[in-house]
């Protein structure tokens, strides 16, 4: 989920969260630009809650525009696109 005042620059956030395969370590979640830029990094532990095998994660002050998330635990990656307006 992606969300910002659009009167205000920089103020985007970006949530995810997913599920994960319990004993292959945490999930470290990356958000690229459209051109290809790593903006941010976010490392998550599983079970995040009361949830198990589940992580989370929040970026703030994004700027809006397009992004690339990339979820990896382990050898496993899962590539997603969504947009801040």
């Amino acid at each position: 989920m992606a969300h910002s005042d659009s009167n205000i620059s920089e103020d985007g956030t970006i949530h995810a969260s997913g599920s994960a395969n319990p004993g292959e370590g945490d999930v470290t979640v990356e958000i690229y630009d459209i051109t290809g830029t790593l903006v941010a990094t976010q490392v998550s532990p599983l079970s995040v809650g009361t949830v198990p095998n589940r992580w989370i994660v929040h970026f703030s002050d994004l700027t809006e525009g397009n992004y690339q998330i990339l979820a990896i635990q382990g050898v496993h990656r899962s590539l997603s696109e969504i947009g801040i307006r």
